[in-house]
């Protein structure tokens, strides 16, 4: 994946999934109208002159920048939001999604987000950050401190100042979670981190499926099968 355009941050991530979400019902590629107010909704934000601005701004970034994703023999190159524009309703926006983007969202193309839980982590990037990833993620495993730092845009000069800030943020991830139910642990353990959490239906599905092959690959082979979960 490639990007080229103004840095993206979560801010512009919730207002472009809430975009998806509203669009989940409609054919990408035509005009679809929402009103502010529904989509600061759907953001848990009130809709207040300071919020609309922030939701105009947001969706002139989104459609400034360029994005290249190639999943296999699928790509897709343009912005994230192909054109919008107020209606006749000052209140109205209407979008135009690239009817393109339909191939990266095959069977095995994406990850479901809890919504509630990000909600619930508003004004909390790195936690936001956290969640994505991790919800991207089927089975997670450990992974460098310094990784992470890399892979989420820090701009902390010093891995120690980072780790701080890291711990708050999966405190805080960790307690959402819990707040609605589910689990989510971490652990540092020198300059890996480990992560327990409970997977979402679908990646359960999945990893069972991915068993199931391992077995069958094992036992055409002649192999002892031990499972990894």
């Amino acid at each position: 994946m490639s990007y080229t355009g103004t840095r993206l941050d979560q801010i512009d991530l919730s207002v472009w999934l809430s975009v998806l979400h509203l669009s989940r019902r409609q054919m990408l590629g035509h005009e679809l109208r929402y009103k502010a107010y529904g989509v600061l909704k759907l953001m848990k934000k009130t809709d207040t002159g300071k919020n609309r601005k922030l939701l105009h701004d947001r969706l002139l970034r989104l459609a400034a920048c360029t994005v290249e994703v190639v999943l296999g023999d699928i790509s897709y190159t343009g912005s994230l939001i192909k054109d919008f524009y107020k209606g006749e309703n000052s209140s109205e926006y209407v979008v135009i999604l690239d009817a393109r983007l339909n191939a990266l969202f095959s069977k095995s193309g994406f990850s479901y987000i809890d919504w509630s839980i990000r909600s619930a982590l508003d004004g909390q990037p790195l936690a936001q950050w956290l969640h994505g990833f991790y919800s991207s993620h089927a089975k997670a495993y450990g992974l460098k401190v310094s990784t992470l730092h890399q892979l989420c845009g820090s701009e902390a000069r010093e891995i120690w100042k980072f780790t701080q800030t890291l711990c708050r943020a999966f405190d805080a991830l960790s307690a959402a979670y819990n707040k609605h139910g589910k689990s989510f642990e971490y652990d540092i353990r020198g300059d890996l981190v480990h992560v327990q959490r409970q997977e979402s239906q679908t990646q359960c599905r999945h990893l069972l499926r991915v068993e199931k092959t391992k077995m069958m690959r094992a036992v055409l082979a002649g192999r002892e099968y031990r499972s990894s979960r």
